[in-house]
């Protein structure tokens, strides 16, 4: 869209609007990560905008320029430009980027242990943020204090700022800020000895996390497919540059037969050679792909637990009383044995060779009857039709995740005592049920937790679905076509 919006360039006779549309192509190459490209076209922004005299936007292209030399750890530059930025806004009163300008100083002042700059720069972005009455801004600049005072070993400050800015990223619906303050209330709370206070927001974060992981992993997926398409793209502007150059030539050749017959090579060759490269960058897209999704397995199912490991051992070194500590052993213990068993779904999920449903059958059997066994819960399977079945490993994985999660919640709720789970194949459609026959459920309550979404979404991966029917207990029914 920038390509076409471009090569009306020469008919444009407001250049602000070129400017914006320069604006435009840098945010696009900023997030696939191309700052070369970024810095070009803010610098192209820049000059229009100084030239028109419209320092509203002047200011922003500074704080931009300030945001690239600070990643490329230019540290001094981009202070240097960020203060620029602020002169600008002063200058004509743009208190809504004043904010945003005075955070992203104090924040760098922050990276380099400059608390001090870092506190005077958080104030002036707070004060300007009530003024413009944005509660999303108020929220960061509360946690940026929380980090601050946490530096500076002011914890009451850090603590009450941070209750501030989570309070209001919960009213403002704000996940990232929600796990940032998060974050920052259980360093608070861990340095202020505040052991409860210090875990619960230690979970808060974590379960935030998980959530953005998977968020930014489809983001990521999809930042691959776009960088992907504008590969593509420029190899298009790259193949027409030569057409058009073929065709100059032509005009200089006397023999035009030549000519075509060059051209018709010079096509097949470059065609050859796109398909090829083509592929090659599909095969490359697998890849990432499976990587970024083993790497977010990793880091869902077992990152956040080594994490709560990590800050458990913390805790327990600290002074306490006796049953505290035995308490965070247990929780320790639990944790461990818990990442133990997601290392080793994983691995079975993604090892070579697993393509047969046997040995999704027998692993399915040995969760069953050890989790069934610690409740006495008498357990009935039947999943001959499963065994039969050819799978993929992504297959594999949803059919085995919903199964574990339909099968602890039937164990933690329902207060059963028998378990049937059984597998039917009919017609190219697999049927997987797992029925309890306890106490039912209440419908509110179902929606809103026990894994539910969760098993839809992966249901929906597979291309099937998952349905709950409550008749003298409850069954969960998995369907997907094979």
């Amino acid at each position: 869209d920038c390509d076409s919006a471009t090569s009306y360039e020469d008919r444009v006779i407001d250049r602000t609007r070129l400017a914006y549309l320069y604006n435009v192509r840098a945010d696009i190459y900023w997030h696939l990560k191309q700052y070369e490209l970024n810095g070009e076209y803010v610098d192209k922004a820049l000059a229009i905008h100084l030239a028109s005299k419209n320092y509203r936007m002047v200011g922003q292209a500074y704080a931009d320029k300030g945001d690239l030399f600070v990643i490329k750890k230019q540290i001094e530059k981009g202070i240097e430009y960020y203060k620029k930025a602020i002169h600008i806004g002063d200058s004509v009163n743009d208190k809504r980027n004043l904010s945003r300008y005075h955070c992203l100083l104090s924040e760098t002042y922050l990276d380099i242990k400059k608390t001090s700059e870092a506190l005077t720069e958080a104030t002036a972005a707070l004060k300007y943020a009530k003024e413009e009455d944005n509660p999303v801004q108020e929220a960061y600049v509360y946690t940026l204090l929380c980090k601050i005072f946490n530096q500076q070993h002011n914890l009451p400050a850090a603590i009450s700022n941070g209750r501030l800015g989570h309070y209001m990223a919960i009213q403002e619906i704000d996940l990232p800020l929600q796990q940032s303050s998060a974050a920052a209330l259980a360093v608070a709370f861990k340095s202020a000895g505040n052991v409860d206070s210090a875990y619960h927001y230690l979970q808060v974060s974590k379960d935030l996390n998980d959530s953005l992981i998977t968020k930014n992993f489809n983001q990521e997926t999809a930042n691959l497919q776009v960088s992907f398409d504008v590969s593509q793209k420029e190899k298009q502007i790259e193949l027409l540059a030569k057409d058009k150059e073929l065709q100059q030539q032509k005009l200089k050749q006397q023999s035009n037969y030549i000519i075509a017959s060059v051209v018709v090579a010079m096509l097949a060759l470059m065609g050859v050679w796109l398909a090829v490269n083509r592929y090659r960058l599909r095969q490359r897209m697998k890849e990432l792909e499976l990587r970024n999704q083993i790497a977010a397995d990793l880091h869902d199912e077992v990152g956040s637990s080594l994490s709560s490991i990590h800050m458990l051992s913390q805790m327990a070194a600290q002074p306490g009383n006796e049953a505290t500590h035995r308490d965070i052993l247990s929780r320790m213990s639990t944790n461990a044995k818990e990442t133990m068993d997601k290392m080793g779904d994983i691995v079975w999920m993604i090892k070579p060779g697993e393509t047969e449903a046997g040995g999704l059958k027998q692993r399915m059997e040995r969760f069953a009857y050890e989790i069934c066994s610690s409740k006495n819960i008498e357990v009935n399977m039947q999943l001959e039709d499963l065994e039969k079945t050819k799978l993929s490993m992504e297959q594999r994985k949803n059919i085995y995740l919903i199964f574990k999660e339909a099968l602890n919640n039937a164990v933690k709720y329902s207060g059963t005592e028998k378990i049937e789970i059984t597998s039917t194949l009919q017609n190219n459609q697999l049927t997987l049920q797992v029925k309890d026959f306890g106490k039912g459920f209440d419908s509110s309550i179902v929606k809103k937790g026990n894994g539910l979404d969760n098993m839809q979404h992966r249901a929906k991966e597979l291309n099937g679905s998952v349905g709950v029917i409550a008749d003298a207990g409850t069954m969960i029914e998995l369907q997907l076509p094979v």
